[in-house]
């Protein structure tokens, strides 16, 4: 597994007084596979919460939505297991078409 952690910030257009509408900050995780990737985010404002945002079949990186959580899946309990390596992440969740669900770590141990 290669990971790879970009920076983001994504935000309103600030105001005369350079204040803006929202302002969103954080990491983009990239955890990188053979055939596939898998993008997770965490928002600066709620370090304790990461999200699984889609999967990436290479080498084209076509992305395509995650329709289950994969507990079985090599990659994607690697990925976890990285995450929670991180200090203060208590929660990770998989963006899934009827919203964020959050993962049962026990799932993930069995």
């Amino acid at each position: 597994m290669r990971v790879t952690r970009k920076r983001f910030k994504d935000a309103s257009e600030p105001d005369s007084k350079g204040r803006y509408e929202y302002c969103y900050t954080g990491v983009i995780y990239l955890f990188v596979f053979p055939g596939c990737a898998l993008v997770a985010r965490r928002y600066d404002d709620t370090a304790e919460e990461a999200s699984f945002l889609r999967i990436e079949q290479l080498p084209k990186r076509t992305p395509m939505l995650f329709t289950k959580i994969p507990y079985r899946e090599a990659p994607f309990r690697k990925a976890v297991e990285y995450l929670r390596s991180i200090k203060g992440i208590e929660s990770i969740s998989v963006l899934l078409p009827r919203g964020y669900v959050e993962i049962d770590f026990k799932k993930i141990a069995a």
